[in-house]
């Protein structure tokens, strides 16, 4: 059943996850999506989002952030190259919805997910 016990355990480990990602790559502060949610200043505070989340205090949505890091050869207008690899950096590469030059109007995961996919191809060929 959605929503049910399980689910909100998985919810609950994914945001404790999440936030140990985040605070190692600098937050200092973390604010999770949840109703009355406790403020995080360190990973130590994420005990309090181990175990099951109470039914009702998660906020969940998702969005797709288009055209930040827009892909194609031109260096003065695009972050990536046309498989994702950011210019002027050998070993970053960027996998998601803000490859697409504007929104499409439409659901994007389709396309996001054929991009990631021949991006991945692209990289594992010439980078063996």
């Amino acid at each position: 059943m959605p929503g049910g016990a399980d689910d909100r355990r998985d919810l609950a480990d994914g945001l404790r996850k999440l936030s140990e990602l985040l605070f190692e790559s600098g937050a200092l502060t973390l604010s999770p999506a949840m109703a009355d949610g406790p403020f995080s200043r360190s990973r130590d505070d994420l005990n309090a989002l181990s175990g099951l989340l109470p039914h009702g205090r998660a906020n969940l949505m998702t969005i797709h952030l288009f055209s930040s890091c827009p892909m194609g050869e031109n260096k003065s207008k695009c972050a990536v190259n046309s498989f994702g690899q950011m210019h002027g950096f050998k070993n970053l590469f960027v996998a998601d919805a803000s490859l697409l030059c504007t929104a499409p109007g439409v659901n994007p995961q389709g396309t996001i997910m054929a991009l990631a996919r021949r991006n991945a191809l692209h990289f594992l060929r010439h980078n063996r």
